[in-house]
This record gives C-alpha cells, structure tokens and sequence, in this order.
C-alpha cells in the first residue's frame, strides 16, 4: 500500500445503521426502518420502542452527505409519526470500492488500528478474527465492547454481488438521551469523537507492539514446548500479521535469544523474499488514520443542497 497517496483506496465514510429510541407509539414504518422492541423502565409508565433504521435503505440510494443524511432522516421519522426520540446506537462505515483496497491489501494496517485501540480501551476481552470454516479465507477483524465496536471485514466475500470490497466500521452503543443536543445533530458529535479516538491510536502504537511481543513471546515458549516451532524464524514466519514494524521484529527476535536481533531481521527477510511482511511505520499509521479522519469529515462537511431541503421539510 502507497501510504504517499491513499487517495487511491478512495475509501467513502457514511452512515451505515443506526437504532432510536422513542416515547411515542409510530405509524406503519417505511422502508429502512424496523420495530426492535419496546420497554417500560421502572418508576415509569411510558413504554419505549427500539427502532433499528438503515437511511440509505429508505432514500433509495448511499448517503453521503451529512447534511442529506439529516434531510432523510427527517422524513423518515415524520413518515412514521415521530418527533421525539434519542440515538441508541450510530454505526459510521469507511468503505472502498477499488483494488488497491482489497481486504488482503489493507487488512494489517486496520488490524494494527484496532489492536491499538483495544490496548488503549481493554473494556472487553471480545478482540477475535473470523475465517470461513471450509476454506480459511478471512472474513473480518473485530473488537466488541459494550459501548463501542470496531470492525473490518471483506465486504467482497459477505457480498459478492456488490461494489463495496472492504469496510472498516467504527460503532457507538448504549447511547442515553441528551437534553443539550439536538437530536439529528447527534451523529456529528460522535464522529468528532471518533476522529479523536482513532488519532490516539496512533500514540499507542509502539505500546501496542511491545505488549503484543509478551504475547508472541509466551506462544514461541509454549509452542516450542510442543514441537510446533522449531525455531525463532519459523515462528516468525508463521506470525507476521502480528508484527508491524522492524523495531518489533528486533525486539522479538532478542525475547526470543538471537544475539544480534537486527541481523537476525535482515537474514529472515533475506530468505523469505516471497513472504510480504509488510511493515507500517508509525508515521504510515498517522498518515491512514489522517485519511480516514478526512473522508469523514467529507460525509460531514455542510452541502448547501440538501440543508435547503431540510430546512423546508
């Protein structure tokens, strides 16, 4: 991957789904939204409902401005007979539609961002990969939380008839009513959090590596134990998605005995010329976080367009 021009990934940030809650009984639903559920808290007589809407299913088309976004929503929620309501949950996608960001191509540096985050935010131990049971294509890299999700999976195999080949989608969950937010313009704010939680991913990053070499470390002593490794370059071969940069490398290599980790680095690499490694420096890290900031900032940015729309509606 030319970190030099992410251009090229030309990924689209939009909203993907997201859930409401309202106090108020709705009409027949439209297209793109869904009855979830209905609750009555304690000490109230007012029964919830859980609507689950997905905005682009009702416009008929991909969203990709904010401020259209907000235009269909609000027809959407006048459609169903609602005025009052709070987000319980915002799910923002990045996606690509080219080549050059293919889930293989772009899978290591998402699974580094994600990594970070989860060392930065271990609220779950829900951190796991999927693979197809027949084949062992690679399905998606995931962190659970009960606030959060992060996930990025191959679009091109859960959807083989789309245009979408990978997505990486940043989720907010249990979300409460606010009183001091409007409540279309809540998704805005959630994206600025976002944008400043994937940025101190970046700050994690060498943390991330050396609490992941402890890790790699103790699976080199157990396996070795059982005969599955037979030497520090065999398991180093055997675990490359989970070493990002040559510091990292050097420093297993030294957990793991080599007297000259460096050389050991250069030898491995040497004799494994076939074998795309794929290092990403910290600042190449900044840089694909920088981008995916942007593209949100692009679904964000104010289209005179569609707030004449909305203002009228």
């Amino acid at each position: 991957m030319d970190y030099n021009n992410l251009q090229q990934l030309d990924i689209v940030s939009s909203i993907d789904t997201l859930s409401i809650i309202t106090p108020e009984p709705h009409n027949q639903l439209p297209d793109g939204a869904e009855d979830t559920g209905h609750r009555t808290p304690q000490n109230s007589s007012t029964e919830l409902t859980s609507l689950k809407i997905n905005p682009n299913k009702y416009a008929g088309y991909e969203i990709y401005h904010f401020d259209d976004y907000r235009s269909k929503m609000s027809a959407l929620l006048k459609d169903a007979g609602i005025s009052q309501f709070w987000y319980s949950r915002v799910d923002f996608r990045f996606d690509s539609y080219q080549p050059e960001a293919r889930y293989d191509k772009v899978e290591k540096v998402n699974r580094a961002l994600i990594m970070c985050y989860y060392y930065q935010n271990p609220i779950s131990k829900n951190l796991y990969e999927t693979k197809h049971g027949w084949n062992r294509q690679r399905l998606s890299y995931c962190y659970k939380a009960s606030t959060v999700e992060l996930e990025f999976y191959n679009k091109e195999i859960e959807e083989p008839g789309g245009s979408v080949l990978s997505r990486l989608e940043v989720r907010s969950k249990r979300l409460g009513e606010l009183k001091d937010v409007f409540p279309m313009d809540r998704p805005y704010y959630l994206a600025q959090r976002w944008k400043a939680q994937l940025s101190d991913c970046v700050d994690a990053y060498s943390a991330m590596q050396r609490e992941q070499n402890k890790v790699l470390y103790q699976q080199y002593i157990d396996g070795k134990a059982k005969g599955i490794y037979n030497s520090p370059s065999d398991f180093v071969q055997k675990n490359t998605d989970y070493i990002f940069t040559g510091e990292q490398m050097d420093e297993l290599f030294y957990m793991m005995g080599a007297a000259d980790p460096k050389r050991a680095r250069y030898n491995f690499i040497a004799r494994h010329k076939k074998l795309d490694v794929k290092f990403i420096k910290a600042r190449n890290l900044a840089r694909y976080v920088d981008y995916l900031c942007s593209r949100l900032d692009a679904f964000l940015v104010k289209d005179d367009k569609y707030s004449a729309e909305s203002k009228v509606a």
